[in-house]
C-alpha cells in the first residue's frame, strides 16, 4: 500500500524492498531531497519520485552507526570517563554553604 509522506529531515523510512534510509536535506529550490541509505550511499531523488516512493516510517536504526563504517567507538563521545569536570563538586555544596553558612 502506497501511503505518500512528507520528507522530514533526520527522519528515518523503509522502503517497499526492506532497505532503510534516513532523509538527509530537502531542497525546495530545485526540489530534490538527499537520502543517506543504512548502508551509507547517498542519494538524490526528485521530489515527484520521493511521492512516487512506497516508504513508511520507521524509528532509528538501534544502530545508526552504520553509514559510518570508520567510526571507532571512542568517536561516540562515551570515553567511559567521568561526565562531569575535576573541580565540580555539585550542586549540593551550593545548598550546603547557603544553609549551614
Amino acid at each position: 500500500m502506497h501511503i505518500q509522506q512528507e520528507p522530514v529531515i533526520d527522519a528515518w523510512y523503509r522502503d517497499a524492498g526492506g532497505d532503510l534510509f534516513q532523509v538527509v536535506a530537502v531542497n525546495p529550490s530545485d526540489m530534490t531531497v538527499d537520502l543517506q541509505h543504512f548502508g551509507g550511499e547517498v542519494e538524490e531523488v526528485n521530489l515527484g519520485a520521493w511521492y512516487g516512493m512506497d516508504v513508511e516510517s520507521v524509528s532509528a536504526p538501534e544502530d545508526w552507526t552504520g553509514p559510518f563504517d570508520d567510526l571507532m567507538r571512542d568517536d561516540l563521545g562515551d570515553n567511559g570517563g567521568t561526565a562531569m569536570p575535576e573541580d565540580w563538586s555539585g550542586p549540593w555544596e551550593k545548598l550546603d554553604r547557603e544553609e549551614f553558612g
